[in-house]
This record gives structure tokens, C-alpha cells and sequence, in this order.
């Protein structure tokens, strides 16, 4: 009776460990240290990847450390190698219809390398191994009161009051779940508008008028509830109200006899909070448009040219917060404000 495990340990090498006796001290001793190094999983099974013309499956693996992955051919000539180098390229035909990987903690993609190729093309696939965290995962909890939104320990944003779960890793390197009691305290930034001003419905507050058009420049001494602008444009309002400080979205206020902004109704911002891409709509557009994004400071953050084909702007780089964008277009312009998680 034997015991034998393949482990990938460094690139293009493996060893293949056959140890005789599993009753024997130095066998016991081995496989403790194994199960401590995180290389073998008391609950390791056997996940089996069929071979075919022309495909793996299943294609992706997600897969315990310790997990023996069993590549069993089917039909065709399928040489499997990695696309890295982690493994030597073995054989699936007709004559060698079977092959065993124990892998390492990591991501490891492959391919066929008569039908497919590096990065996904053709016959490929991946498997993913990650850390045995049986009896390792933690829970915990924490109670949060914020303005306007609430940053989580793992960067994810959240803007209303509740229970919610945000996952962490732990010191083990494991799922650690949080459950937040979080209290969000609102501003109100809505506003009415008549002909001849622009009023805040915030209600005990304090009040600070800016231009949009001026990089969201505060208007010198014009802090009432209630905002007369002398000329046509964009204007916002900086409120401050329960320990709290938000601003409004930029008002298009437009003097008796000036049309209205017709962008107003044709543009949709979207998602917020934003990760990656903000996504823009915009009904029958078909002129370039000019995007500024800018922080609550007004300071510039992103400026781009969006081509009538594209449909959203990359804000990945953006760190969490609230921003304002501004769109123009011809002699138009729009302004909207979205969250960055």
C-alpha cells in the first residue's frame, strides 16, 4: 500500500512524493506538516476536468489546496500545458487517458496546445486554488454612524441605513464576514426653482452658494436659503445641516427669456456608486462629447473627449467619494454628481 502526491512547487518542476507504510512515524509527522503548510486539506477530493474535442470541462475550476485535479480524456489529442510554465505539457489521447495535479495556493490558466493558446484563445481553461479555511473564518461586527455614506472595511460604499455585510480577509488569510449596524445621516440637497431664484428646501442648515461653471468657486457672501443669480448658468448649493455637509447637483438657471437646457432631459448617469465605469446615455447623440469630472473641492480630476460610440468613462482611478461631472456639447451643457465606491 502506498500514499502519492504530486505537488507543483516552483515553475516547470514537480515532485512526486510515494511514501510506503502511512502507519509510519515520518508518515504521520509528514502529513502534519503538509495540512500546517496549507499544501494538503483534511477534506481534499478529487475534481475531475474532462477532455474533448474541443473543450475542457468544466473550463474554470475553483478548487481547495489540497484537491486533486483529474484530467480524464474523452476523444481527440488535447497536450495540456500551462500557460505559465507551472507544469511540464502532458499528453490526453487515446493512450494516455488520465493525469493527476495537486497545485499550490495560486491562479493557474492552460490551454491545448493543438487547439488553443496562451491567455484564454481556443480550447483553454483555468483553476483557480485557494487556502483551506475550514474552521478558519471569522465573523464579527460594528456599529457606524456617517454623513451621506459609509466607507466599509473592504472599500465597498454604502449610502442608506440597515444591516449590511461587508467580507474581509482575516490574519489566517481567510473570510472574515462583517455585519455593520450603519446610520446614515442625510442632507437635504433638494431644491425649488422659480423665475427668479433658486431656493434650498434644507431646513435648519447652513448655506453656501458656488458656481458650477467656475469650477464650483463659492459665491462670495451668498450664503441664505435662497439664491438670486445675476446671470444665466449653473449654480449648486453647499449645505450643512445635522453635523453633516453635502452639495447639490448644479441648477441650470436660465434668465426670463433664455431656453431651457435640452440636455437636461436627454442624458442618464450611471451607476452610482460607480466602481469601474460610469455609464452615460444620451438620446440621439451623435456630436462629440467634452466630460470634466470634479471632487467637492472643484478641483479638475478627469477631463475626456467622448466619441459618439463610446458609452462610459473609466473612473477606476478615482478614489471613494462624491464627485460632480460636466458634459458639453455644442453650445449645451449638463451637469450631474455620482458617487465613486
Amino acid at each position: 500500500m502506498f500514499f502519492s502526491c504530486t505537488m507543483i512547487i516552483l515553475k516547470k518542476t514537480i515532485f512526486v512524493i510515494v511514501l510506503s507504510n502511512p502507519n509510519s512515524i515520518f508518515m504521520k509527522t509528514l502529513f502534519t506538516l503538509l495540512i500546517s503548510l496549507n499544501c494538503l486539506s483534511l477534506f481534499a477530493t478529487v475534481q475531475v476536468v474532462s477532455v474533448a474535442n474541443f473543450f475542457y470541462s468544466p473550463k474554470d475550476l475553483l478548487i481547495t489546496v489540497g484537491d486533486t485535479v483529474r484530467f480524464n480524456w474523452v476523444s481527440g489529442s488535447h497536450p495540456t500545458a500551462s500557460d505559465s510554465g507551472s507544469w511540464v505539457t502532458f499528453p490526453m489521447d487515446a493512450g494516455n487517458t488520465s493525469f493527476d495535479l495537486i497545485l499550490p495556493i495560486g491562479h493557474y490558466p492552460y490551454h491545448c496546445t493543438n487547439h488553443g493558446s496562451i491567455g484564454g484563445v481556443g480550447m483553454s481553461g483555468t483553476i483557480t486554488v485557494l487556502k483551506d479555511c475550514s474552521g478558519l473564518n471569522t465573523t464579527g461586527s460594528l456599529i457606524n454612524t456617517s454623513c451621506v455614506s459609509y466607507t466599509a472595511p473592504s472599500g465597498k460604499i454604502f449610502t442608506s441605513t440597515g444591516m449590511h455585510n461587508d467580507t474581509i480577509l482575516n490574519a489566517a488569510g481567510c473570510d472574515s464576514v462583517i455585519t455593520i449596524d450603519l446610520t446614515i445621516k442625510t442632507v437635504d440637497i433638494t431644491y425649488t426653482q422659480n423665475d427668479t431664484s433658486i431656493i434650498s428646501n434644507a431646513i435648519a442648515a447652513s448655506y453656501q452658494w458656488l458656481d458650477c461653471n467656475n469650477s464650483f468657486m463659492a459665491i462670495t457672501n451668498d450664503t441664505n436659503q435662497a439664491y438670486q443669480p445675476s446671470v444665466s448658468g449653473f449654480y449648486a448649493v453647499e449645505i450643512s445641516q445635522n453635523g453633516c455637509v453635502d452639495t447639490s447637483v448644479c441648477v441650470n438657471f436660465a434668465m426670463i427669456g433664455i431656453a431651457d437646457n435640452s440636455l437636461n432631459n436627454e442624458i442618464s448617469i450611471y451607476p452610482s456608486p460607480a466602481k469601474n465605469n460610469l455609464n452615460i446615455s444620451f438620446a440621439n447623440r451623435v456630436n462629440n462629447l467634452f466630460i470634466k469630472v470634479y471632487n467637492v473641492s472643484g478641483a479638475l480630476m478627469l477631463q475626456k473627449n467622448l466619441l459618439p460610440q463610446e458609452k462610459s468613462i473609466d473612473v477606476e482611478a478615482l478614489s471613494s467619494g462624491i464627485y460632480f461631472i460636466k458634459l458639453e456639447m455644442d453650445d449645451e451643457t449638463f451637469y450631474a454628481k455620482f458617487v465613486k465606491e
